[in-house]
Order: structure tokens, then sequence, then C-alpha cells
């Protein structure tokens, strides 16, 4: 999938600076902070625009929020969610990744349905601990 065709999915006009955040969104399996998707699209004419784009995509639902620590936005393409989630941040490096949760499916064995979940989860990534 790419940011052309999500943006016909969802009616949305195609612009440059729409197509070149949700590409980046599509292509990474992190959470970015509005910080790491500005330095990557490295245009600082469109410094202001990123913003409302990401925002846009939020009020479309096309890209997710999850707030880490209760202070830090990171932003993911929101088709790559699953039901749960883990976020998980490496404590060395600081990168940060999306992984598919099993922690909620014992839940279900009590009858408890949970519709979404974020969990998030420090430790070291597999390129720190080598």
């Amino acid at each position: 999938m790419n940011a052309n065709e999500v943006l016909r999915k969802h009616n949305i006009r195609k612009t440059a600076i729409r197509e070149k955040v949700l590409n980046l969104l599509i292509r990474n399996n992190e959470c970015l902070s509005y910080a790491a998707i500005e330095q990557k699209i490295e245009d600082k004419t469109q410094k202001g625009s990123i913003l409302r784009v990401l925002n846009y995509f939020l009020s479309r639902g096309i890209v997710k929020k999850i707030m880490i620590d209760g202070i830090k936005l990171r932003y993911y393409f929101a088709e790559k969610e699953k039901r749960h989630i883990v976020y998980f941040r490496c404590t060395c490096c600081g990168d940060s990744y999306l992984f598919e949760s099993k922690f909620i499916e014992p839940f279900a064995v009590q009858g408890i349905e949970v519709s979404t979940s974020h969990i998030s989860a420090k430790g070291i990534c597999p390129k720190c601990s080598q």
C-alpha cells in the first residue's frame, strides 16, 4: 500500500506534503515523533504544513497517535494497527517499534471483550543487544 492508494481510498486530494508524510508513516514500523517526521521529510519550507497534515490525517482516521510516558506524542499509520498493540522503546538508542499484542487474549477467557489497547514497554532492541 502506498500514499496514493490511501489518499484515493479516503477521497483526499493529493498534495506533495501529504504524500511525503503518509509514505514515511507507511514505510516505518515505528512510531515517529513530530520532530522525527520533520527531520526525515527534510523540507524546511513545509515545517508548519507537517503538523497540519498530521492533524488532518488524525481527524480522518488515517494516522493514530500514542502518548508515551504521559508527555511524548508519537504518530503511526493507522491501517497497520492491529486491535491491540504494544509500543516498544529501546532504552539505549531510543528507537521505537509497534508490535501486535497477545497480552489481551486471557481477558476473552473471562468473558471480557477489550476493543482496543495500547501497551508500552521499554528494554533493549536487538540492534543494541549485540
